[in-house]
């Protein structure tokens, strides 16, 4: 069994039969398939259907879950008040910011001015620093980095 995609539609490939699910756009983490990652993660989801989990409940999960804190804290949380929008995200490693760089770049056209935090946690190699450092420059213009010595190190990702 295969998930692929055919445009915007994930098609379920197995035994030589192929079936399309729903537009990914349709997904509430997707952000319009503005967010490739969670695209990414829903078609991987549906993999659990090779395994036995009805396609019914595959769907309701897909279609249910969001990016709040309250169900994936510190991933794509995004909060709209007092008149501007903060995203927050645990872009743990430069794939990860430079991915992330791409959905703040997708909401410029709504929200044409975006201030960046920048952190890498604990204890680096120059070497990650300075790709953390490439991939964010891929944001939009107003950003700031900031490095902190004050949390332990937790290894390389």
């Amino acid at each position: 069994m295969a998930v692929v995609r055919d445009g915007a539609v994930p098609v379920l490939r197995r035994h030589g039969e192929s079936r399309r699910l729903r537009w990914t756009a349709d997904i509430p983490a997707t952000m319009d398939r503005m967010a490739g990652f969670n695209v990414q993660n829903a078609m991987a989801a549906a993999m659990a259907i090779a395994h036995g989990v009805e396609p019914g409940a595959v769907a309701r999960a897909l279609f249910t879950f969001t990016t709040s804190f309250e169900q994936c804290p510190g991933r794509l949380n995004i909060h709209d008040s007092h008149g501007f929008r903060v995203i927050l995200d645990h872009a743990h490693n430069p794939a990860g910011l430079a991915a992330l760089g791409k959905v703040v770049t997708g909401l410029t056209p709504r929200h044409p001015r975006s201030i960046g935090m920048i952190n890498i946690p604990g204890d680096r190699r120059d070497g990650n620093m300075l790709a953390r450092d490439a991939a964010g420059a891929g944001f939009p213009p107003e950003r700031m980095h900031r490095v902190s010595d004050e949390d332990p190190a937790d290894g390389e990702d």
